[in-house]
């Protein structure tokens, strides 16, 4: 009987050890911001970025492309966004170009897409955010999710958990 206590005491410790730890390690992998004003390098913004982060993109500003959104892995979404504003729209309500003022413009080069994935991407979210053309006779798409130009032979190469939420896409 003693022995039995013995053990139930340890079994208790161990329990309580291995609880002390998995909160530590969960309060010291919290979420980022990171913040990308005009003439900042958002390709770095997205390289650095871990599930979980959010990337804060100026308003007004415009970051020219092509970006590529990284395989991570995990299964928390990575947010790119305009900079929080009153007035942009609240979930659930549709954008119209009257709101473009307060996005943070995502501009493609004259040669190709102004966003794409990369093979295997997954969990990204693009908020608030306006996507336009190099120039007005460009003719290539403003955001590809899987472009033709990425390998898709296995269902992990394939992106997936791809959200565009209250975007403005224009030519």
């Amino acid at each position: 009987r003693i022995f039995r206590q013995e053990s139930l005491v340890k079994t208790f410790q161990a329990l309580g050890l291995c609880l002390a730890c998995t909160l530590t390690l969960a309060h010291t992998t919290s979420a980022a911001t990171l913040t990308v004003n005009a003439g900042g390098d958002l390709q770095a913004a997205i390289d650095a970025a871990k599930p979980g982060d959010t990337i804060v993109l100026q308003a007004g500003a415009t970051f020219t492309g092509p970006y590529k959104l990284r395989a991570k892995g995990g299964t928390s979404f990575i947010t790119i966004q305009s900079a929080p504003n009153a007035g942009l729209p609240a979930a659930g309500v549709r954008i119209t170009p009257a709101a473009a003022p307060l996005l943070a413009k995502i501009k493609s080069s004259t040669g190709g897409s102004a966003m794409r994935t990369d093979a295997g991407a997954t969990y990204w979210r693009l908020l608030l955010l306006e996507f336009l053309p190099g120039s007005s006779i460009s003719s290539s798409n403003l955001v590809e999710f899987g472009g033709a130009g990425s390998s898709q032979s296995t269902l992990s190469s394939v992106p997936q958990h791809l959200e565009m939420d209250r975007c403005y896409l224009h030519g």
